[in-house]
């Protein structure tokens, strides 16, 4: 099945409802967009992990969460694009 989305002037596009329904993404999930060919991509929803929760509970200690939430993302979207 195709779906059609419009690229607004910031670069931004609203994925179709039944896109999201079928993807099963909610309002501020993630997605990971992969180049598989000069012209083609495929979206995959990133998996949500308790990083996703951060700044829920406040943290006791000196950690830098924004690092390693940052790392951990990379770490995943480097893990579903080899998929």
């Amino acid at each position: 099945m195709a779906y059609v989305a419009t690229i607004t002037s910031k670069g931004q596009i609203t994925l179709p409802k039944g896109l999201r329904k079928i993807l099963g993404l909610e309002e501020r999930d993630r997605v990971i967009f992969t180049v598989i060919k000069k012209n083609t991509a495929v979206l995959k929803p990133l998996e949500k992990d308790f990083l996703s929760f951060g700044r829920s509970v406040k943290p006791k200690g000196t950690r830098d969460f924004h690092k390693i939430r940052k790392t951990t993302f990379r770490k995943l979207a480097k893990s579903v694009a080899n998929e």
